[in-house]
């Protein structure tokens, strides 16, 4: 076990600048997996993702880590030097386990950070550059991350906005719902992508003030309108979703009237819809800060799950040990 280590950077000890030079490409990773292979070599198991880069391995020394992201990535010998963390043995276990389970996400118990893993375990799995020791410690991190999520509630609750938006609108029984987006910037596209994945059969109407920003998505079914064409669309909607950053009031009162739209979604900072559209009886508004307080409860929770996550994560790894130290008893008797 004492072979196994980690070499990396991640969110926590290096900002978004750093951490891009250590960026490693899927290419880049399929070029050092066939290096190895050609060598006769295993063990080597690389993870990138925008949160962090790391190389697992067994029975690989750290000089030899360092060459590979000297030579694969933009970062240079002060660079690495400088921000690269090494972990060997149990720690490196540990660390692997809790970033499988999600303990070593930037929003605790992130369920993109399995997936991640799952994939690049597959990815070198399928170069096979896993094998023995090194993979069932691997195999045995897809175990973890399932038990942390199962038998803990650390990835419940949403914890951003946008997803925030489409578990308000679960809970709501509109028949053929007919949503309006408006914006098409981070927080827009990322709504989008959400209502796509989790209201598949909504009618969605997008708006923007460039419609030329929208082309890449015309092959959706959905209607695209300009900005200029905005009281026509909220004269066809149930559920509004602004999401710009427009300056002054893009939303009024009597642009709502004689429609159908029943909730609006503030997510404009700053706001972008006027204070009386808070005082219409027949439309609900959420704002930004009304969905933050639902995502910190969230986050709360999850962090009281963190001693059960530890525990389960140091189970399995007892249990690895145990099996490690029964296997060798079986080939000194066998």
């Amino acid at each position: 076990m004492e072979k196994f280590l980690v070499a990396g950077v991640n969110y926590k000890k290096t900002i978004v600048s750093i951490r891009s030079k250590f960026s490693i490409s899927e290419e880049s990773i399929k070029l050092i997996y066939k290096q190895f292979k050609e060598e006769g070599r295993t063990n080597i198991f690389i993870l990138s993702t925008c949160n962090r880069t790391e190389i697992y391995g067994y029975g690989i020394c750290e000089e030899e880590i360092k060459n590979i992201f000297k030579k694969y990535t933009a970062a240079d010998n002060f660079d690495i030097e400088k921000h690269i963390i090494i972990r060997n043995g149990r720690e490196a276990i540990q660390h692997l386990y809790s970033v499988s389970s999600g303990l070593e996400s930037q929003i605790i118990g992130d369920y993109e950070i399995a997936g991640q893993v799952r994939s690049s375990f597959k990815m070198a799995n399928e170069a096979g550059m896993t094998t023995g020791l090194f993979q069932k410690i691997l195999e045995t991190s897809l175990q973890v991350g399932k038990s942390v999520r199962t038998q803990t509630n650390i990835s419940d609750g949403t914890t951003s906005t946008s997803y925030a938006v489409i578990q308000h609108l679960k809970k709501y029984s509109f028949k053929g719902l007919k949503i309006c987006l408006i914006g098409w910037g981070k927080i827009g596209v990322a709504t989008f992508r959400n209502i796509r994945q989790h209201l598949p059969d909504a009618d969605l109407t997008i708006v923007n003030r460039s419609v030329e920003k929208l082309l890449s998505i015309e092959h959706e079914p959905i209607k695209i309108y300009s900005l200029m064409n905005l009281e026509q669309v909220l004269s066809k909607v149930d559920v509004v979703i602004i999401a710009t950053a427009a300056d002054g009031y893009l939303i009024k009162p009597s642009m709502l009237t004689d429609t159908s739209v029943k909730i609006i979604f503030d997510l404009s900072v700053p706001s972008n819809i006027s204070p009386d559209v808070y005082e219409l009886e027949n439309v609900t508004v959420y704002n930004v800060d009304d969905l933050s307080k639902e995502i910190n409860k969230n986050l709360d929770r999850r962090a009281k799950e963190i001693p059960l996550a530890t525990y389960i994560i140091n189970t399995h790894i007892e249990q690895l040990y145990a099996w490690q130290e029964r296997k060798k008893s079986r080939t000194i008797y066998s």
